[in-house]
């Protein structure tokens, strides 16, 4: 998703941003200190990005940043590293990471098996390993190591 910039303006160089414009709404928007193509047009890469993503009537999706972002744009692949925050305000859900992986296809948000996630709601907070998310049945789990509060009552 992020890449899509990339790909399609064909960006190289320092402190590029840029926003995508499909229909009449902002899809997503990119800063980054650097972005890089690849001559195959399909790999991209940016250095502490920060993007924010619309849904399909315009309203913030989700927002986030991290120190190094890798884009396959051929197989809907997009990487995260590093510090990573994404906010998505419609959950009022914030997830903090050191390495993510979203599969746009499957519409999949995963770490790796010993990667730390924490995701916090509110005042409740839960970290756990071997992360993973569904966009299509709006769920996630841990598959190892979780800890965390949760109020009752909600």
């Amino acid at each position: 998703m992020l890449a899509s910039v990339c790909a399609e303006q064909g960006f190289r160089g320092d402190h590029a941003g840029t926003c995508l414009h499909e229909c009449e709404f902002q899809q997503i928007a990119l800063d980054a200190e650097k972005i890089e193509q690849y001559a195959n047009g399909f790999e991209s890469y940016a250095l502490n990005p920060k993007f924010r993503s619309f849904d399909a009537q315009g309203k913030l999706d989700s927002e986030g940043q991290c120190v190094f972002l890798s884009a396959d744009t051929k197989n809907e692949v997009y990487t995260l590293f590093e510090n990573i925050e994404l906010s998505l305000p419609s959950q009022k859900v914030t997830i903090f990471a050191e390495s993510l992986n979203f599969d746009k296809k499957s519409e999949q948000l995963t770490s790796g098996g010993e990667s730390v996630v924490s995701i916090r709601r509110g005042d409740d907070k839960i970290t756990g390993k071997a992360f993973s998310a569904s966009g299509i049945s709006d769920s996630f789990q841990f598959m190892g190591g979780v800890s965390g509060s949760i109020k009752a009552g909600r």
